[in-house]
């Protein structure tokens, strides 16, 4: 049963790979969403700020562009930072009129970077990339490509409610490029951040005025351990 499963996602994903740019995101959003694909704290964290500060996103690392489909629901305006460049040009081709694709890699500061994706059974995880080669010793076979980086606080954004972050381990260096901007606009946060990252996260943001908290605690829905959530305080 399990194998039939699988075997029927697998084909689902496949048959959406071979939409059209401008379908193919949101049928993958939903289809991950009815599937419990996608990570509790993007669907729900930015539904609990309030609706006079759903104006600006920041989704940093975004990948298949899906949790950016979600935001582009809430926000009145959306920017996307996502270094693999097959994987930014989808997403731009997808065609969602409030967001800003940024093909590089938001960090401390401008510059450029290696991008190591791991491949597995011939497959690229490109959802695995990191800045840090956090995964080199997990995997034999890597796909390694040169990207830019830039700070957040180099966009001089007029207004940000709200940062998503998914780097893989990179999460420091893009918290640091973007200090100035948490600094005078107050969003909430989604941090993935696993091991020894979690607590070096929670201790850059707490002289910003933020303490970790859980969807537990902010709306009596089980989360998940690796997403730390920051809520500015009042």
């Amino acid at each position: 049963m399990i194998g039939l499963t699988h075997r029927l996602n697998s084909a689902i994903r496949n048959g959406i790979q071979r939409l059209p740019p401008r379908w193919r995101l949101p049928v993958l959003a939903m289809v991950d969403q009815v599937q419990g694909a996608i990570e509790v704290e993007n669907v729900e964290v930015p539904r609990l700020i309030p609706m006079n500060q759903r104006l600006v996103a920041l989704d940093v690392g975004a990948n298949n562009g899906v949790t950016t489909a979600i935001l582009s629901k809430v926000f009145r305006e959306v920017h996307a930072f996502e270094p693999h460049p097959l994987m930014a040009d989808d997403l731009a081709n997808a065609g969602l009129p409030n967001v800003t694709v940024h093909p590089l890699a938001a960090s401390e500061g401008a510059g450029e970077a290696e991008l190591v994706i791991p491949i597995s059974q011939g497959v690229t995880m490109t959802g695995w990339g990191s800045l840090t080669g956090s995964l080199l010793d997990q995997f034999a076979d890597f796909q390694r490509i040169k990207v830019a980086t830039l700070s957040i606080d180099s966009l001089n954004l007029a207004e940000v409610d709200y940062i998503k972050i998914d780097v893989e381990g990179h999460e420091l260096d893009v918290l640091k490029g973007a200090q100035e901007t948490i600094r005078r606009w107050k969003p909430w946060l989604v941090v993935e951040a696993l091991g020894e990252q979690q607590l070096a996260v929670i201790n850059f943001l707490q002289p910003l005025g933020y303490s970790k908290t859980d969807l537990q605690q902010l709306s009596g829905t089980p989360g998940t351990e690796h997403n730390l959530i920051f809520k500015p305080a009042l």
